[in-house]
């Protein structure tokens, strides 16, 4: 073949290869045109902004039962829509009426199943900024009621049945997200309202009548003292919206993070029936102190409490007015406590009861103001706290001591089982003692047994020790005191009875419990000379006793000057502080069976002590000079009964009778001593029983039967007296007289006492 021949058949080959190309790009071309605009059709029908809003609208109103308002409504792309400003409304509320607004709602969807199925599968249905609002009517109708959201579990989330003009549409939504949201409560009855802000949530594949998973955080504002105190809660869980049926709602597994002090709080929270939550919590407290929670407390109070487990039951009811817990119960390394508790919101107020198991009170000393007191030993406790109307109380407080110890400002408390009670937020406490140890300065007290009161607006205290020991001796005391906090009108009624009573030992046990009631042991520094016994004792008088009322009794009265058995003595005199100068009041006193010690002696060492000694003196240096014998007088001298009664006037005292009686002595005494200005007028008359006559007595030395006697007058400064001899002619009478006179009381009310015992 030639060569023009083969040129020839390929240019031929070209050309028809060049058509047929041409003709097969033409046809393609002609066929994306086509569907191209096949698929403009559908996308303008199916996928445009109106009408996904319309399909979004439809399941809204459908869900809520309510109409549905939207703004703008934009298709952000093929599969995301945009609508801005949604409301959806409830028309029979006035006011208040959009149930919901939302600034933007997002809706993510799926094309195929809308191209393929005209069914929409919405991915992700973002709400962003938007506001739930629930009111409550003043008939008690809620906005929320009435909600019908009717769905089912498909693979691909919730699943809703529309019935629209185009016919049925299937609507499945998988997953939720609130983006700032903001939850209010508005009771307009009460006007009283109540809202969440800051909230964010998201909801992985939420179904409507089952259980959710939820992740959540938002911010709690509240205005407490001026200040708006926000707290951040971050958590994750489980709801069941029970097609907004709020009865029937329940959350599980809810675990919670609260941001309200330094540390976290963690929570976690189930809870039943939404209208009236029953619900079970349990939390993680951190360690916190005063200034943690300070904007919460009326008072600073300096604590500081270790790291703790909440477990609680906490039922609402009455629109969250009324809140029940029988169950909370706080336990720690070193204590278990365990509450009840009511509150009612609307009157402010909350009662709470508690209990606690048996801690050590050392290891449980969280507050700093208890730790001075160095309190320790096994405790438990119990009673009532209530807050009304911000003011904080407790009552039926009661502690149970099982061995304790303490030091109490200057007294110490060791091994001490009993009970202390308080009531009416502590305006009454008692506290009964079975046993223990009591030590103040030089003063012991061992097996206490005994109870005491204390009443705090009535302002008194009372107190029984029962078959105690007291400085190694048996004790049996009551103690009521009236107007303790105020000094002027304060009275200390006293009953004792006592196995031996020396009134040294009651001086220093007064003085012990001065300096230790008071920062410290007193500047006083005692005297020295003739007239130091007085004035060290109006001296060292505290403040703290000055009016006093009470009886005495004991077996044995022991001091320096004197001794006896069966002592009683009955006392009410007021004004008895430091310098004696407002002391007033009566005295009385018997003592039976007794010795006057070393009367020579006693003359020679106090002055004014002497005086009373002096007609013993008289005698001796008469017997000297050969008159009559005296024998033991100016030794040790016996006596049957010595009683004494005296009245006081602003420390004045007169002498109401005076009798002495014995087989060596008898004598009764008159007149007036003057403590303060320390002057006296005596008139001292004695008779001389166990005498030997060496001669004849001269008339001035006996009375009118003939008996030795003496009688002088005594006075002038208890430093210097003058002695002044008188006429014992009526030595007899005067004693006789003052023996029918006796004493103004028989001691019923301490001889009662004792026989309680």
């Amino acid at each position: 073949m030639s060569g023009k021949k083969i040129s020839s058949l390929l240019w031929r080959g070209v050309k028809f290869c060049a058509r047929g190309f041409l003709r097969a790009a033409f046809a393609l071309t002609a066929l994306l045109l086509i569907a191209a605009l096949g698929a403009w059709i559908f996308i303008v029908k199916y996928f445009n902004a109106q009408y996904i809003g319309a399909i979004a609208t439809q399941a809204l109103q459908h869900a809520f039962n309510r109409p549905v308002v939207m703004g703008s409504i934009k298709l952000v792309s093929l599969n995301a829509v945009e609508v801005e400003n949604l409301k959806i409304i409830d028309a029979g509320f006035e006011f208040y009426n959009e149930v919901l607004s939302v600034d933007s709602v997002v809706v993510r969807y799926n094309i195929l199943p809308l191209l393929l199925e005209s069914r929409l599968e919405i991915e992700e249905v973002i709400l962003n900024r938007p506001a739930l609002n629930i009111v409550k009517a003043a008939n008690g109708r809620t906005n929320i009621v009435g909600l019908a959201v009717t769905s089912r579990e498909v693979e691909t989330g919730q699943q809703f049945d529309l019935q629209t003009a185009g016919g049925a549409r299937q609507i499945s939504i998988e997953d939720w997200s609130i983006k700032d949201g903001t939850l209010s409560f508005r009771d307009i009855g009460a006007n009283e309202s109540h809202s969440l802000n800051g909230l964010h949530i998201f909801f992985d594949d939420l179904k409507f009548n089952a259980f959710s998973d939820f992740s959540l955080n938002f911010v709690l504002r509240n205005k407490i003292k001026d200040k708006v105190i926000e707290t951040e809660i971050i958590g994750s869980g489980s709801v069941n919206l029970a097609n907004f049926a709020p009865q029937n709602m329940a959350l599980e597994d809810g675990s919670f993070e609260v941001r309200a002090l330094r540390r976290p709080l963690l929570f976690k929270l189930s809870a039943r029936d939404f209208t009236a939550p029953q619900t079970r919590l349990t939390a993680d407290l951190p360690a916190f102190t005063y200034d943690d929670i300070s904007l919460f407390l009326p008072k600073p109070v300096s604590f500081a409490l270790p790291p703790a487990q909440l477990q609680a039951q906490i039922n609402f009811t009455n629109s969250f007015n009324n809140i029940d817990a029988p169950q909370i119960t706080f336990k720690n390394a070193d204590v278990e406590l365990s509450l009840k508790a009511q509150a009612d919101m609307a009157a402010q107020k909350i009662t709470a009861g508690f209990q606690t198991g048996d801690f050590n009170a050392e290891a449980a000393d969280y507050f700093n103001i208890l730790k001075p007191y160095k309190v320790r030993g096994p405790i438990n406790a119990r009673g009532n706290v209530i807050y009304d109307k911000a003011k904080l109380s407790m009552s039926g407080l009661e502690i149970d001591l099982k061995g304790v110890s303490s030091d109490l400002y200057n007294f110490t408390v060791r091994g001490v089982y009993g009970k202390y009670a308080a009531e009416q937020n502590f305006n009454v406490m008692n506290a009964v003692v079975d046993e223990g140890t009591f030590k103040v300065g030089r003063q012991s007290v061992q097996k206490i047994k005994g109870r005491a009161s204390y009443e705090h607006k009535k302002d008194n205290f009372y107190a029984l020790l029962d078959n105690s020991r007291f400085n190694g001796q048996n004790i049996r005391m009551s103690v009521a005191i009236s107007n303790v906090k105020r000094e002027q009108n304060r009275v200390i009624k006293v009953m004792t009875s006592v196995d031996t009573f020396n009134p040294k030992e009651v001086f220093d046990t007064v003085v012990d419990f001065a300096d230790a009631l008071s920062d410290g042991p007193s500047t006083f520094k005692p005297e020295a000379g003739d007239m130091a016994w007085l004035r060290n004792f109006k001296a060292g008088l505290p403040d703290f006793m000055q009016n006093i009322k009470g009886s005495v009794f004991a077996k044995r009265f022991e001091s320096p000057v004197l001794a006896g058995e069966n002592f009683n003595a009955e006392v009410n005199v007021r004004g008895m502080v430091s310098g004696m100068a407002r002391l007033s009041g009566k005295v009385d006193a018997r003592l039976e069976n007794g010795t006057i010690y070393k009367l020579q002696e006693m003359s020679d060492r106090y002055a004014a002590l002497g005086i009373a000694f002096q007609p013993f003196v008289i005698m001796n240096n008469m017997e000297r000079a050969g008159s009559f014998k005296v024998g033991q007088v100016l030794k040790d001298t016996p006596f049957e009964i010595m009683t004494a009664s005296a009245d006081f006037n602003n420390g004045k005292m007169d002498i109401n009778n005076f009798y002495l009686d014995g087989r060596v002595i008898a004598a009764a005494v008159e007149g007036r001593v003057d403590w303060v200005g320390e002057d006296m007028d005596l008139e001292i008359y004695t008779m001389f029983k166990n005498t030997s006559k060496r001669g004849a007595l001269s008339e001035n030395l006996t009375d009118e039967s003939g008996e030795p006697a003496l009688a002088f007058r005594a006075h002038d400064t208890m430093q210097k007296p003058s002695v002044q001899m008188r006429s014992p002619k009526k030595t007899g009478s005067k004693i006789q007289t003052a023996r029918a006179k006796g004493l103004r009381t028989s001691f019923g009310a301490i001889q009662k006492f004792v026989r309680e015992r």
